[in-house]
């Protein structure tokens, strides 16, 4: 039980520090775009992977190669904080669930909970999220071409397949993780 504790503690420690750090991130790279000198930083671009890109209908267009307009520049961002959005409420319940893993509380309730509500949001970020943000991005980056094409489209694709999945998957988990909660607290209540 020590290990698990202890790698709790860990995680915790990681998951608060991705709390922090990939807002910072998200907010360095679209400040970087706002500058149109991304260009010329093609060795920040591959260290600090700033080299994104989007499929759009008329190809695949590199982000930082994009001529950023204000509203296209705020459209952009807020399709990439859709997604962030749903990330970090993960982030958050993932060491909720690992706080309790630390006081070694692993078959609860609670637990059970949180991992439903993680299935859920994976959901949510297939059928709502995943659309949205990829339909933004496309508008975000074509609002500056000429009429006739920019483009808003949504689609349907295999990342959201595997986001339905891992969904299903972690409800199922939930659903275990309840009855084992179930079964556990009898085994307490068991002289």
């Amino acid at each position: 039980m020590n290990k698990i504790q202890t790698a709790s503690r860990y995680l915790i420690l990681i998951l608060n520090f991705m709390l922090v750090i990939v807002p910072v991130f998200l907010l360095i790279q679209w400040f970087l775009y706002s500058q149109n000198n991304m260009r010329g930083l093609d060795s920040v671009n591959c260290i600090l992977s700033f080299a994104r890109g989007i499929n759009t209908p008329e190809g695949y267009v590199l982000l930082q190669s994009v001529n950023w307009s204000p509203t296209s520049l705020l459209i952009g961002f807020l399709a990439d904080a859709i997604g962030l959005i749903l990330f970090m409420i993960s982030l958050i319940l993932l060491r909720k669930i690992f706080r309790t893993y630390s006081k070694s509380e692993i078959f609860s309730q609670h637990n059970a909970a949180l991992y439903k509500k993680l299935g859920w949001l994976f959901l949510i970020d297939a059928f709502l999220a995943h659309p949205l943000s990829e339909s933004l991005m496309i508008l975000a980056t074509t609002l500056n071409n000429q009429s006739g094409h920019r483009y808003l489209s949504l689609s349907f694709g295999t990342p959201n397949l595997e986001q339905i999945f891992y969904g299903t998957i972690v409800i199922i988990i939930s659903w275990i993780m309840q009855e084992a909660s179930k079964i556990n607290d009898d085994q307490k209540l068991t002289i």
